[in-house]
């Protein structure tokens, strides 16, 4: 046991003074911080032409309309200059008012009212359209109100309804929500920054998974220590030294995370989230640890990318995996799946099948020590 915490201690000593720990640790730190970038950043808003064939009352009041959506940022230059910047992909789009259009708005026809030109390389077109068409439709449905006013009044009855449902603020008519787990939470009330979180602990793990495998598996014939013949401890106790200082090493990593999980308001989630992260780099010191049986350079290098890709791609930490199916259960035998359904499986059997995990696979090594790799 004391060679065991000696060598514990000698391998986190020798992660925090060499330049290939140093630079791992601010890897490390980069990748977590990646994530949260973003939100500090604004969204630049999307440009579109705007012509107005129709130059009505109507028309204007939709330009107005579509000048306050902060997504966009509308340029109303003469036709040829538009088209020109729309066919460079300057432009995402070009709106054309026809003429006609307060006609149409003024008899309830909304079909066919507003035509866009999109450019080929555009990339928000659907969001675009959406945005404008939406605006247009708030204009439709004051029209469609007041003509049911004016059938059951006058021209004063028709302005007076008008003005009153363009002016009004809507109820929604449908709430959108989402099932997490046993909790119902509507989709509005996420926080952004609580997903740039779980983002950051994900891509942690990912970065985590291959430092581990090749800290401790490709060095396994250099490392002098490893060929330390010892009765007092065995190979198998050596590795598993080894692995648990890189673990205590990686683990401040997660400090980004678990700061954002604080300002999000999830409080709950802090401690979950580092237990389970430490369980994590703990189940990979085991697969490390068996990895390093491998002798031949070639094998041990493509049995380290073939375990980081199905870390990644089947533990639904990048990709969603369906619910129920033969590799969605099959996945589970990885530490990254439980990482990744603490939110559907619940934090409590997350962080056990985690530890299942992270006994398993620092007990195979052990297990296989009298049988060659």
């Amino acid at each position: 046991m004391r060679i065991f915490g000696r060598t514990f201690l000698y391998r986190l000593k020798t992660c925090l003074v060499t330049a290939r720990g140093l630079v791992s640790l601010c890897l490390g730190l980069a990748i977590a911080i990646i994530p949260f970038i973003g939100l500090s950043i604004p969204d630049a808003p999307v440009p579109i032409g705007w012509i107005d064939e129709d130059n009505t009352e109507f028309s204007a009041l939709l330009k107005e309309k579509v000048l306050g959506i902060e997504l966009l940022s509308v340029s109303d230059q003469d036709e040829q200059t538009l088209l020109s910047r729309l066919q460079t992909g300057d432009l995402e789009g070009v709106f054309i008012v026809p003429e006609g259009f307060e006609e149409s708005m003024k008899a309830g026809e909304y079909e066919e009212s507003l035509v866009i030109l999109s450019s080929p390389y555009s990339s928000a077109f659907e969001i675009v359209a959406e945005s404008v068409g939406r605006k247009a439709m708030e204009i439709w449905i004051a029209c469609y109100t007041a003509n049911i006013a004016l059938e059951h009044g006058d021209k004063s009855d028709y302005d007076a309804v008008f003005a009153k449902v363009m002016q009004g603020e809507y109820e929604p008519i449908l709430t959108l929500s989402q099932l997490s787990g046993t909790t119902h939470i509507p989709v509005d009330e996420t926080k952004p920054i609580e997903e740039a979180a779980y983002t950051s602990l994900y891509l942690l793990a990912a970065f985590a998974c291959f430092y581990m495998l090749m800290g401790l598996a490709a060095q396994n014939n250099i490392d002098f220590s490893a060929r330390l013949i010892s009765r007092a401890v065995s190979l198998e106790s050596h590795r598993m030294a080894l692995s648990l200082g890189d673990a205590l090493f990686l683990l401040p990593c997660v400090i980004p995370s678990l700061i954002a999980f604080g300002i999000a308001g999830k409080f709950d989630t802090i401690a979950p989230a580092l237990a389970l992260f430490a369980l994590y780099l703990v189940s990979y010191g085991g697969i490390s640890s068996l990895v390093s049986k491998i002798k031949n350079k070639t094998t041990l290098m493509l049995t380290i990318s073939l375990i980081t890709i199905v870390n990644l791609f089947l533990g639904a930490m990048l990709v969603d995996l369906p619910a129920a199916g033969f590799i969605s259960n099959a996945s589970y035998i990885l530490p990254s799946r439980w990482l990744s359904s603490a939110d559907t499986l619940g934090v409590g059997w997350s962080i056990l099948g985690m530890f299942a995990c992270a006994a398993v696979y620092n007990a195979l090594p052990f297990v296989s020590r009298k049988k060659a790799v």
